[in-house]
């Protein structure tokens, strides 16, 4: 027997647990680049309705003169009896913010959003696991933070070299309280959860308190549960201080676990390494394209899941593989789909901050990534119509309303999705708009994109 099965047998039946559960982790999570891709499922990437809602995480912002405590929650899995059941979050539009309340104490507006969907207790329920993040970032043009390393001295924490923030910059205490609720009388059937940072006003060093506060992926046991009952996991948040801010919530999709990303042996904060994270991008690709490739052989159309934006470097792929180039129009190159879109017209809104339902089923999306490097922005538009839409345009003005030197675009929108690819060389780095016009030359979608050079 190994020296750890041996050290496993001796522990107590609690202990046994962690120390199952931070074995898993780290086989799940510590993998080399090599045996990666045979680790992670295709449930970690966002390609399925249902994945997209799991890969959901609330980030909750309590922000002050020259500085923002942040936490980002999300990730919730029960485990029962060998399954495992995802729960996610409740969805709002991406990256909408939301202001909590102004006064200090428990933040009944964040707490009452910031819910999972409602499920049914599986029997024979005994562990929850979730990814709570909790960091502080300095506020431009304050940059002193992280500096000062004499604040360290003596620290046996080494996580506290990112939270050297400054002495002053944190104003209030923040916490946050995971609980899971019974639905039918709003009860709590158990708090999972309490974690929180103190204001800093004598000392440089952010303090952290609570469960394992530098920890982001987090195991919770369950006992007494009653299966068959309606329950949701609730965010709860108080904020303790003069601060007049109060806190803000948004809501993102990700494109693979934030606890694959972010999260070392321990379960601490830790970024993947770029030999592991080019082996997940690769395999975010494949999964994709067996989806693709799978639903096109049966049915002869493109699924109707939209396309999360790929990792750098697979967007090309994703066109060229998916997309004939039809023509050049003003040195501006237009894609057509080989395949028509399947269920044209039960096109869900996934992710607002992506794509923006406008006028008449017509749908703009910026594909290529922003900060763009300048040389060419890629533009998807969604025709959600059974027939071509005839005679729009596309330009792009400053933020100020002024039209630039780029070349326009016209043309017919074929039913499913046309991706422009839309020359903008001549363009300062700053921040542009997409302007997309029907044939009337009425404007019914604007996309705002950043230039860096």
């Amino acid at each position: 027997m190994s020296d750890l099965l041996l050290f496993i047998e001796k522990l107590t039946t609690q202990d046994r647990k962690e120390e199952k559960m931070k074995l898993i982790i780290f086989l799940m999570l510590f993998v080399t680049a090599q045996n990666l891709s045979a680790q992670v499922h295709d449930e970690v990437f966002p390609i399925r309705s249902f994945q997209k809602d799991f890969l959901r995480y609330n980030r909750y912002l309590n922000c002050f003169d020259s500085a923002t405590v942040k936490a980002i929650i999300g990730e919730f899995e029960l485990f029962s009896s060998g399954n495992v059941y995802k729960i996610p979050l409740k969805i709002y539009p991406s990256e909408h913010p939301f202001d909590g309340d102004s006064v200090s104490g428990i933040d009944n507006v964040l707490t009452n959003l910031g819910t999972s969907q409602v499920f049914t207790i599986p029997s024979s329920v005994d562990t929850v696991t979730f990814f709570r993040w909790l960091s502080v970032a300095p506020l431009l043009p304050f940059r002193g933070n992280f500096t000062d390393t004499s604040a360290l001295a003596g620290s046996t924490n080494s996580h506290d070299a990112y939270w050297n923030i400054g002495t002053g910059r944190i104003t209030d205490t923040t916490e946050f309280c995971i609980e899971l609720i019974n639905k039918s009388n709003g009860s709590r059937i158990a708090l999972l959860d309490s974690v929180g940072v103190f204001a800093n006003p004598l000392e440089p060093i952010a303090r952290r308190y609570g469960t394992n506060p530098d920890n982001v992926y987090h195991v919770a046991y369950l006992t007494g549960l009653n299966s068959g009952d309606s329950a949701f996991f609730r965010i709860k948040i108080k904020r303790l201080g003069s601060s007049p801010y109060g806190l803000g919530m948004e809501q993102k999709q990700e494109w693979t676990r934030w606890s694959v990303m972010k999260t070392d042996s321990s379960g601490r904060w830790a970024n993947l390494s770029s030999a592991n994270f080019d082996t997940l991008s690769r395999h975010y690709w494949l999964q994709t394209k067996s989806y693709y490739d799978s639903t096109i052989s049966a049915t002869s159309h493109l699924p109707e899941d939209e396309i999360n934006p790929l990792p750098v470097g697979y967007e090309s792929l994703y066109i060229s593989t998916y997309n004939d180039s039809v023509n050049v129009y003003n040195g501006n190159t237009i894609y057509k789909p080989k395949y028509p879109l399947l269920g044209k017209s039960t096109v869900k809104e996934i992710n607002s901050n992506l794509s923006k339902s406008i006028t008449n089923g017509i749908k703009l999306t910026i594909i290529s990534g922003t900060p763009s490097n300048g040389d060419e922005v890629q533009v998807g538009i969604e025709n959600s119509y059974s027939v071509s839409r005839i005679g729009y345009s596309a330009s792009i003005i400053s933020i100020s309303g002024i039209q630039t030197e780029c070349a326009d675009w016209n043309g017919d929108l074929s039913p499913g999705k046309t991706i422009l690819k839309l020359k903008t060389n001549t363009l300062t780095s700053g921040t542009y708009i997409i302007n997309l016009k029907d044939s009337t030359g009425n404007i019914i979608g604007s996309k705002k994109f950043i230039i860096t050079k």
